[in-house]
This record gives C-alpha cells, sequence and structure tokens, in this order.
C-alpha cells in the first residue's frame, strides 16, 4: 500500500500587542505561520497559508480544501494522492484475489465486498453513504 500526503491544517491567530491577525498551517512534516492579508478572504487566507507550506515542503499535487472540525480553520488533503492509491489499491487488490487457493467464487465475492467499501468521488472513508 501507498502512503498519501500529509493533510494540512490551518487555523486562524488573532492578533497580539506584538503581532498581526496571523494564519498557521501546520503538517506532520512542519510547520509556518504567515501574516494575514486583508486583500483575501478568510478562506482565500488559509489557501495562501497551506499553499506556502505546500510549496517549502516541495509537495505536489491537487488539494482539496475543507473545514475542520473545530470550526476554527481548515484541512487540506491532496486528492490526486487518493486518486493515485485508490488504483494501487485495487491493483493490490486483484493481484491478491488471483490467488489459487481462492475459489473464482470466493475471490468474485471479496472483489465486490472490497469495491463496495470504497469511498465514492464524492465520499470520503468514514462519510455515511
Amino acid at each position: 500500500m501507498t502512503i498519501i500526503t500529509q493533510a494540512i491544517e490551518t487555523k486562524y491567530l488573532k492578533a497580539t500587542n506584538v503581532r498581526g491577525s496571523r494564519i498557521k498551517a501546520t503538517a506532520l512534516a512542519g510547520s509556518l505561520t504567515v501574516g494575514y492579508d486583508y486583500a483575501l478572504d478568510g478562506a482565500g487566507n488559509h489557501a495562501a497559508a497551506a499553499q506556502a507550506l505546500i510549496a517549502r515542503l516541495g509537495w505536489t499535487g491537487t488539494f482539496a480544501q475543507g473545514g475542520n472540525a473545530a470550526g476554527n480553520g481548515y484541512v487540506f488533503v491532496d486528492v490526486q494522492s487518493l486518486i493515485e492509491d485508490r488504483d494501487v489499491w485495487k491493483a493490490e487488490a486483484l493481484e491478491n484475489l488471483a490467488r489459487p487457493n481462492l475459489s473464482p467464487e470466493a475471490a468474485a465475492k471479496a472483489f465486490t465486498d472490497w469495491e463496495a467499501s470504497l469511498p465514492t468521488d464524492n465520499q470520503t472513508e468514514g462519510d455515511e453513504a
């Protein structure tokens, strides 16, 4: 199984007596904080911070943005890696199902069960169908 790119989480940091408002972007690989750009809206500022971290880490891909569970920021996930991983997982599953110790019926059922467990294009793992 391949490993997908880490998620990036951003959050708003309010102004202090010393610093202005900022957005902090964090991933397991590192973090950075950028000043709030008042020419952008809130979502745009979070996206800009995530893009700055993506550039610093040398990551590539197509990132999707969504609100975080706490409601104080966003999460960014490389959806291109998810699509590529799904193709790899499918190939691995087909290879495993081709084992000689499985009957054709058992292999077909295992494949159908596995395929049904995959998230759809509009659903991520853990979401209700």
